[in-house]
């Protein structure tokens, strides 16, 4: 369960933990979000979509949405927590929208990245507070605080995976 405000790297972290591990990652945005930005499903609706794409047992899912935190929270057997400033994630999403790729990946084809109040909003409200005291209530999961990009390339490091050719591997 990968978590964290809008523009911390949750996605990129995500994409790359899918290449260490074969396990597919599951962008919630792709289903919170219809083309054009048009919300697909109502609250209810989103947690039963997320209920069913935590139902296995193996998975990455990317996404903050609070309304199915509980849900996921569930079913995780380890949390990564983006815990940037909001500064930083701004700054992230200003890079992802004017240098990066136009198509985001975590999005249907075709939808390119916004930068609107809405989400600007987001990311200096983005509760901390509530994040920590549901990881301090929670128990028997690994839970990562990621607080920098270099931390994140440490967590990285530390993924052990298998390659079928050669048995047990540490990357």
């Amino acid at each position: 369960m990968i978590i964290g405000r809008p523009g911390s790297g949750k996605t990129v972290f995500s994409e790359k933990l899918e290449k260490l591990t074969g396990r597919k990652v599951t962008h919630l945005d792709k289903y919170y979000w219809k083309p054009d930005w048009v919300k697909a499903h109502t609250s209810e609706g989103f947690k039963e979509k997320v209920s069913e794409l935590a139902a296995g047992d193996e998975w990455i899912i990317d996404g903050d949405f609070r309304s199915s935190i509980d849900v996921r929270l569930d079913k995780a057997d380890a949390v990564v927590f983006f815990d940037f400033p909001a500064w930083k994630s701004v700054y992230g999403v200003y890079k992802r929208r004017f240098f990066g790729d136009k198509d985001i990946v975590n999005v249907h084809p075709g939808m390119i990245d916004r930068v609107s109040l809405k989400l600007l909003q987001a990311i200096v409200s983005y509760d901390t507070k509530r994040v920590y005291k549901m990881l301090s209530e929670t128990k028997g999961k690994k839970i990562f605080i990621i607080k920098s990009r270099e931390e994140g390339r440490k967590v990285l490091d530390e993924v052990v995976y298998i390659k079928p050719e050669r048995g047990l591997h540490r990357t």
